[in-house]
């Protein structure tokens, strides 16, 4: 597949801030950065974390300096501000944190459509971009897309997902990680109900 010019832009490359272990599937965003960067020459991946998982994924990205591992820094999140995306590809998010602070810094996402996270704080294609979850093809397609997209374009969304970081005040970040802490503790308290049915069932048949 031809090679297709990227925008000029103070921005450049992927980071990615994450522990690196198996829920994050961060295999999945090496893999991605591998197959965009045969479209997008020069495209790189800075990851910022550190994890059980850090020599399997250092094996898989090779030696091609396409990504880069820098372990666990205090000022990872100052790499923000130069990337031009932020990739998140967990199983699973409540709130993602990460995700907030890179709108606000203008640098867009692009994440894993997982339960209660990312859909929460990113509008698809206006302040970042959703992917279905595991679908490596579609996260490098996004890639493509965010790095080569018109930096007018790309300019309009950066000021679109600061302003919508903007919205994300302390209150209503409260307000939202009380929302999951409710669901899951009414899944809890569904569970615990189960077991509790479970039981009875089970003493009467042996009472029986």
């Amino acid at each position: 597949m031809a090679p297709v010019a990227a925008p000029a832009s103070a921005r450049r490359g992927a980071v990615m801030i994450a522990r690196l272990e198996g829920i994050k599937r961060v295999e999945d965003a090496v893999r991605a950065v591998q197959d965009a960067e045969v479209r997008v020459p020069g495209l790189t991946l800075d990851v910022y974390g550190d994890g059980p998982r850090r020599g399997a994924l250092e094996a898989l990205a090779g030696a091609d300096g396409a990504v880069r591992f820098h372990g666990f820094d205090p000022s990872a999140r100052a790499a923000l501000t130069s990337a031009s995306v932020l990739l998140l590809t967990s199983r699973s998010e409540a709130f993602s944190l990460v995700v907030a602070e890179a709108m606000a810094a203008g640098c867009l996402p692009i994440a894993y459509d997982v339960p209660y996270g990312p859909r929460e704080l990113i509008r698809d294609g206006r302040t970042g971009w959703l992917v279905a979850p595991g679908d490596v093809a579609a996260l490098s397609e996004a890639l493509v897309r965010a790095t080569t997209t018109d930096e007018r374009v790309l300019a309009r969304m950066r000021r679109d997902a600061v302003d919508r970081a903007r919205t994300l005040d302390e209150r209503a970040v409260r307000d939202r990680w009380a929302a999951v802490l409710r669901r899951a503790a009414r899944r809890h308290a569904a569970r615990r109900q189960t077991w509790r049915f479970r039981e009875m069932v089970r003493r009467r048949l042996r009472i029986g």
